[in-house]
């Protein structure tokens, strides 16, 4: 069920463009904290970026310096995320109802 589930989730991550405006803020923000070097300063196109939590900059980071800047490596963290998210409740479902 596990793979079935990473198949789902991962087939195709990165085959469409970025599409969404919040999509395409974070993954520059992201891209900019790469290039400068400074974790612990987020920038959108130069401008001071600290209206979100940092640790989805930092987990898109280390999925871009493992992987490169693309869609795949931008959305593997959020995918990551939601799989974990789903294994534990269907671990939850499965050992309070059966």
């Amino acid at each position: 069920m596990a793979l079935a589930l990473v198949l789902l989730y991962l087939w195709q991550l990165g085959a469409a463009p970025l599409f969404d405006v919040d999509e395409g803020a974070f993954s520059e923000a992201t891209r900019e904290l790469l290039s400068s070097g400074d974790w612990g300063h987020t920038t959108l196109n130069g401008a001071d970026r600290f209206d979100k939590p940092i640790l989805v900059y930092w987990l898109q980071a280390a999925s871009m310096a493992v992987f490169g800047v693309n869609e795949w490596a931008t959305r593997l963290p959020s995918a990551l995320c939601v799989l974990a998210a789903t294994l534990a409740a269907g671990r939850f479902a499965a050992r309070h109802w059966g």
